[in-house]
């Protein structure tokens, strides 16, 4: 499944390179979604190792177990950073970070909320505040895919031309180092 996922971040890289960021339109919310959702379910599985850790930490278990903890936690983060990098390089930074942050939230309130068995503790009332919480940042993920497709949507159109000229400023000053 992961390799899967990488193979097709891979591909949506190499038609984002700097020979195409030229004529290619903004990319499609799914794309986006596929490499913060990766990113979010790497991060949810490293917070909750870290809280197992606290809690080994808590009930005063030995050092070496807790250090053994910890050294389980870098390959969660080491795969949430490469899919936060990845994401970074292939999209703009406001269409990226709020779409990673709102899926980390909610996948970590979800899956430690069940894990743990938080979600048994809470009342009628503050269910109806998550609830409403967990409908809101939906709706603002909403509102980015209903963004213009064809580039021609105002800031984001702006944004994406200031990119595209420094990634050919780049491009020309590797060129003229190299000669």
């Amino acid at each position: 499944f992961w390799l899967a996922i990488l193979w097709k971040c891979d591909e949506w890289r190499s038609e984002a390179s700097v020979g195409k960021a030229f004529t290619t339109p903004p990319p499609r919310m799914s794309q986006v979604v596929v490499i913060a959702s990766t990113a979010a379910i790497a991060g949810c599985l490293m917070n909750l190792h870290l809280k197992a850790t606290a809690e080994l930490i808590k009930s005063g278990s030995s050092w070496s177990g807790v250090v053994l903890s910890l050294l389980c936690c870098a390959p969660y983060a080491a795969l949430q950073m490469n899919f936060i990098s990845r994401g970074l390089r292939l999209y703009m930074q406001t269409l990226f970070v709020p779409v990673y942050n709102s899926l980390l939230m909610v996948s970590v309130t979800f899956c430690g909320g069940i894990f743990y068995g938080e979600g048994a503790l809470i009342d009628r009332k503050a269910r109806w505040y998550f609830t409403v919480g967990l409908l809101l940042c939906l709706s603002g993920l909403w509102q980015l895919t209903l963004r213009s497709s064809h580039g021609d949507g105002g800031a984001e159109k702006q944004l994406t031309m200031f990119a595209r000229r420094s990634q050919a400023t780049a491009a020309h000053r590797q060129k003229k180092e190299m000669t």
